[in-house]
């Protein structure tokens, strides 16, 4: 909770990249495979950026997200 109230920096691009990664490994691991998660810090923005392996069908993708704070 308290990463909603943090300002915009590096420690905070590090804790959500982190925290992507470990839930989207602990809720989805048996549907996909996460290659890469990118979290970047513009202005008052975060982008993040996840590249997965459906386990399926073996297709990549790369999914972006924007949050302003």
């Amino acid at each position: 909770m308290q990463l909603v109230f943090s300002p915009n920096s590096e420690e905070l691009s590090t804790a959500v990249q982190f925290l992507v990664q470990g839930s989207l490994q602990q809720w989805l691991g048996e549907l996909i495979q996460v290659e890469r998660v990118e979290v970047k810090s513009e202005d008052t923005k975060l982008r993040v950026t996840v590249q997965y392996v459906i386990r399926r069908n073996q297709q990549r993708q790369v999914t972006e997200f924007e949050r302003g704070l």
